[in-house]
């Protein structure tokens, strides 16, 4: 597989068996294509590279910057594990509000007006009513989640996070649990992870668009 990346013009040339792509670089084809490369890559590190590879999923499963370049959210919620180098890149971008959403957040956090703390487990009710108060009136809005490890827990999350989704914007879920490379993901993602796969099934408000291997599910909200 070859691939040619012209951030310049937002193009992706990617060449592989089926022949040449021409995709947009900021869509999910573009996201799925780059993901696929990366995580061929990633097998192939030695394991005393290990802890050098370990950081760069943070930041892989969601690409937010490129998804709100793309999707043009007002509000994006980000559930579940939180990356410090994603809200800090996000706190610095032109979106104009992040909700992040978890049990407990890591330091170094760049604390601004357009952030907002809301700590609290994911499948609670007192977390969704905080986050539903923390949204503008109007808004478009995104939902990144990282779910919880339990299948029932994990689809829980996904009934409470969904609901802020707005139509034509994106549900993107990554699934904690095992995985084949433990030593290159410290997220633990797994491919076609059961709950997240079967909420999509049950909600036909949403349409799976993407299923990267190793990573997340994309639903886009159609009503």
């Amino acid at each position: 597989m070859k691939i040619v990346i012209d951030t310049d013009s937002g193009r992706l040339m990617v060449a592989g068996p089926e022949g040449m792509r021409d995709l947009a670089l900021f869509s999910t084809e573009g996201f799925a294509a780059l993901s696929q490369l990366y995580h061929q890559v990633a097998a192939k590190i030695q394991p005393t590279e290990a802890p050098v590879a370990a950081e760069l999923p943070t930041d892989e499963p969601f690409h937010l910057l490129g998804v709100v370049d793309a999707v043009h959210p007002t509000v994006v919620v980000m559930a579940g594990l939180i990356s410090p180098q994603v809200v800090n890149s996000l706190a610095k971008s032109s979106l104009p509000k992040l909700i992040a959403v978890a049990p407990e957040f890591p330091p170094h956090l760049t604390l601004t007006d357009k952030l907002v703390l809301v700590p609290g487990e994911l499948a609670a009710a007192e977390t969704s009513a905080e986050v539903r108060a923390a949204l503008p009136a109007e808004s478009r809005t995104l939902v990144a989640v990282q779910t919880s490890i339990d299948k029932d827990l994990a689809k829980r999350e996904l009934e409470s996070l969904s609901e802020f989704v707005s139509v034509g914007s994106y549900l993107i879920a990554l699934s904690s649990g095992p995985t084949a490379q433990p030593a290159f993901n410290v997220l633990g993602q797994i491919e076609s992870p059961a709950a997240i796969m079967e909420f999509a099934m049950e909600h036909g408000e949403f349409q799976l668009e993407a299923r990267v291997p190793g990573g997340a599910v994309w639903l886009r909200r159609v009503k």
